[in-house]
């Protein structure tokens, strides 16, 4: 093999381990994005449920304030026709 042959096979590999290299940092850049759509909906999903819980948290208390309040006046009215 001559000198000027072993120099070219030598820079076919260094264009293929560059090739390699482009094709495994956009492979890379894929994936990185990939997760990070994946963490955004993540964070969507979790804020939603968490809306959801505070809503109906919410609406749970509303309805116990609303029978504490109906059993007040009951007792009020009972009160009253007692007297």
């Amino acid at each position: 093999m001559t000198k000027c042959r072993a120099h070219q096979l030598l820079a076919e590999k260094r264009d293929q381990k560059a090739r390699e290299e482009v094709e495994k940092a956009k492979h890379e850049e894929v994936e990185r994005r990939k997760m990070g759509q994946d963490m955004a909906k993540l964070k969507q999903w979790k804020d939603e449920r968490e809306r959801k819980e505070f809503e109906n948290s919410y609406k749970k208390q509303k309805e116990e304030d609303r029978l504490a309040r109906e059993k007040v006046r009951a007792d009020l009215e009972r009160d009253r026709s007692a007297y």
